[in-house]
């Protein structure tokens, strides 16, 4: 027989508080046990990709912080969002729609505070799929050494 264990505690109502017999077992399970936790996943160019609890008010810049930033040797990024959305349009189902926004390596720190921008700022919900893909140009500066039997050896 279930009942409200807080209306048993503290309500003066008598109806409330019964009484129980011998050999009755009472069970309290923890309001946790019923609470799904939520999670968003991040794949792609980042330190640590994988799923990660959903926190109150938690956007992207708190998932890429929290999945140990972006990859190393690369400045630009394009960061897709899929999302799952329950809506029909015209007889055509539609089941996600896709956030995009580029953004560069440093849009996180800027004197070691956090940037707030429009692109960090996405909130994100439950079981969103974020992508994290480097733009296919390099824009990080790079230099090879030359060695050997040449004329100019160096870098």
């Amino acid at each position: 027989m279930p009942f409200n264990l807080e209306e048993v505690l503290f309500s003066s109502d008598q109806e409330k508080n019964f009484l129980i017999q011998n050999n009755d077992q009472i069970r309290v399970y923890s309001k946790l046990l019923f609470k799904s936790i939520q999670k968003v996943y991040i794949r792609g160019s980042i330190s640590n990709p994988g799923s990660y609890e959903l926190k109150d008010n938690m956007r992207l810049k708190d998932l890429l912080l929290e999945a140990g930033g972006l990859a190393v040797g690369k400045n630009k990024f394009r960061i897709d969002i899929a999302r799952k959305v329950d809506q029909t349009i015209k007889k055509n189902i539609i089941f996600a729609e896709i956030i995009s926004s580029d953004i560069k390596r440093d849009f996180l720190l800027f004197d070691g505070a956090l940037v707030d921008s429009d692109e960090n700022q996405i909130l994100l919900k439950a079981n969103d799929i974020i992508i994290v893909r480097p733009f296919p140009i390099n824009n990080v500066s790079q230099s090879v050494f030359i060695g050997g039997n040449v004329l100019y050896p160096g870098e």
